[in-house]
């Protein structure tokens, strides 16, 4: 199985790339050739038993796999933000779910934050959240 860095791929320039800069802020993603994206066959597992999973990251490898390639801006951002540390476990998804969308339309904006979007979950309490929305 051919596995690639991702700063070798053909498809990561433009928002793949500005993606890639919204989620790395604070150096939170390794250098993008420290990435290795794996081709779409075979499917991992996971994958395989389930076609609606477009996307799978191992952490610990710093290897993600996408269905397609180039994959779509939210899945590709969605995996990205699985190899960010430092966030409760059991959220997981939560983050990865939510701050996708948030970094693809920075990305699309050509905005990149003076601080990462993950510490909307980190450093930001309920009370705080619940407070601004009041």
């Amino acid at each position: 199985m051919s596995k690639t860095p991702l700063c070798r791929l053909e498809w990561f320039t433009g928002i793949y790339e500005r993606i890639f800069k919204v989620l790395s802020v604070e150096n939170r993603l390794p250098d993008p050739c420290n990435i290795l994206i794996l081709p779409p066959e075979p499917e991992p597992e996971d994958a395989a038993r389930n076609k609606s999973i477009q996307g799978v990251c191992w952490r610990e490898r710093r290897e993600i796999w996408f269905r397609r390639q180039p994959p779509d801006y939210i899945v590709f951002a969605h995996e990205l933000l699985h190899l960010i540390e430092g966030k409760e476990v059991e959220l997981e998804e939560v983050y990865a779910y939510n701050l996708s969308h948030l970094a693809v339309m920075l990305a699309e904006r050509g905005i990149t934050p003076p601080a990462s979007i993950v510490r909307l979950f980190t450093d930001v309490a309920r009370e705080m959240v619940v407070q601004a929305l009041r």
